[in-house]
């Protein structure tokens, strides 16, 4: 999906649709990919969610160059 905006930044973000016929298909699966540009830097980074949605990773490489990671819990209020 790409987004862009009036200001001039723009991001990509891509998720593997592959048939799950295997263990590691239905890992990759789960795998996005993300890159983000904007008039300063350059930003690329991967997600993965590890329990459906609840439990999430996030790796990322602000300008190409810092690395952050991080862990994401998410509660679903109805």
């Amino acid at each position: 999906v790409l987004k862009g905006r009036p200001d001039g930044r723009i991001g990509v973000n891509f998720q593997f649709a592959l048939p799950a016929t295997s263990f590691w298909m239905k890992a990759v699966n789960g795998l996005n990919v993300i890159a983000e540009y904007d008039s300063y830097s350059v930003n690329c980074g991967i997600g993965y969610n590890f329990w459906k949605d609840y439990i999430s990773g996030v790796v990322e490489l602000t300008q190409c160059k810092y690395p952050s990671a991080g862990m994401v819990f998410r509660i679903h209020l109805k």
